[in-house]
C-alpha cells in the first residue's frame, strides 16, 4: 500500500470501520449521529477524501467472518451476546483488512 494511502509514519490503512443496528440516521442516538458525523469530517467524505468510511451491519459483519476466517463462524454464531460478535468482527476486519475502528455503545453519553 502506497504510503500516502496509510496513517502517517505507519502501515495502518486510511479506512474507518463502524458498526451499526441499521442505516435508518433519523433513529440512530444522537450521540452515534454526532461521531459518524465527526469521522466522515475526519475522512474528508465528499469533494477530497483522505479516509474511506465503512458502515458495517449484522450481516455484512457475518459475510466478512465467513470469507475470512470461515473456521470460527459456528463459534461466533454460539456466542450469547451482539456486543461479543461485534468484539470479535473487530479483530477480524483490522486482520483482515485494516485500518481503524470507530466503536459507539448505547449508553455512550451525548
Amino acid at each position: 500500500m502506497a504510503s500516502s494511502r496509510t496513517i502517517p509514519h505507519s502501515s495502518i490503512p486510511l479506512i474507518i470501520h463502524q458498526t451499526w443496528k441499521d442505516t435508518k440516521v433519523d433513529r440512530w442516538p444522537q450521540a452515534l449521529a454526532h461521531g459518524v458525523e465527526k469521522w466522515l469530517g475526519y475522512a474528508g467524505v465528499g469533494g477530497n477524501a483522505s479516509m474511506a468510511y465503512f458502515l458495517w451491519l449484522d450481516n455484512g459483519c457475518k459475510q466478512l467472518i465467513a470469507e475470512s476466517e470461515p473456521q470460527i463462524v459456528d463459534i461466533v454464531d454460539a456466542l450469547p451476546l451482539q456486543a461479543e460478535k461485534s468484539d470479535v468482527f473487530r479483530v477480524v476486519v483490522l486482520n483482515s483488512i485494516g485500518g481503524i475502528v470507530r466503536v459507539y455503545h448505547d449508553d455512550q453519553k451525548e
